[in-house]
């Protein structure tokens, strides 16, 4: 009898286990990076993420993203264009809030795709978080400097190439900055050209990613662009 009671009780606790993960949900925010893709389809399961297509993003503005939930653990995401599927991936999502970028040209052979984990937690009075993500194909590696142009944001930034990649923040991490107007410059490494410079403003308590898409060398609506978006 005692042996009967240890069983049920192992399978009760192993059945509690399994309901519970069942129902676990993350967060999702997806962004289409990719320049020239028109509106793209992300599918998590066969089901769509949102409610509709997600179009390349645009603007410098700081826009509240708007997460998705969707569920967690181990799951098939897939990108469509129209009824055309472009990409697909396995992927394990385990973290709270993650986001998902879309970047490259629309291509099977071209498109890359990027799971990022989105660390939200808020940094205090004055201060803000940023993320920077370099995803223009053709863009040279460069150093990226703020108000004090002699102590580099960043060195040596450079175009994320894998086909592929999952990071769990090594890869571009969030740091913290002091709030109020930046003004954000991108400096050739090997000759200092200033290729482009931008001035933002960070408010206190929040986290954003800052989004380098677009192509360098062209000077259509696809061109070197920057997007920030605003995670809280």
């Amino acid at each position: 009898m005692k042996y009967l009671i240890l069983s049920i009780s192992i399978l009760c606790i192993a059945c509690s286990k399994k309901d519970q993960v069942k129902g676990v949900q993350s967060s999702i925010y997806v962004v289409n990076a990719s320049s020239n893709s028109g509106k793209l389809q992300v599918l998590q399961n066969l089901k769509s993420i949102g409610s509709s297509d997600y179009a390349y993003v645009t603007g410098v503005n700081s826009n509240t993203s708007s997460y998705q939930q969707i569920d967690s653990g181990f799951n098939h995401y897939k990108i469509k264009k129209g009824t055309i599927e472009i990409a697909n991936t396995l992927f394990s999502n385990q973290s709270t809030k993650f986001s998902f970028w879309i970047y490259d040209s629309i291509s099977a052979t071209t498109i890359k795709y990027l799971f990022l984990k989105d660390q939200l937690d808020t940094p205090g009075r004055a201060k803000a978080k940023v993320r920077y993500l370099f995803l223009s194909p053709d863009m040279d590696t460069v150093n990226v400097t703020g108000n004090n142009a002699t102590t580099n944001l960043l060195n040596n930034a450079s175009y994320f190439l894998s086909q592929q990649q999952v990071d769990d923040g090594n890869l571009a991490s969030f740091v913290t900055i002091d709030t109020g107007f930046v003004l954000l410059k991108l400096v050739k490494k090997n000759t200092s050209v200033i290729i482009k410079s931008y001035q933002l403003r960070f408010e206190s308590n929040q986290v954003y990613t800052v989004l380098f898409k677009g192509y360098q060398k062209r000077t259509s609506a696809d061109s070197l662009s920057l997007s920030v978006i605003k995670h809280n």
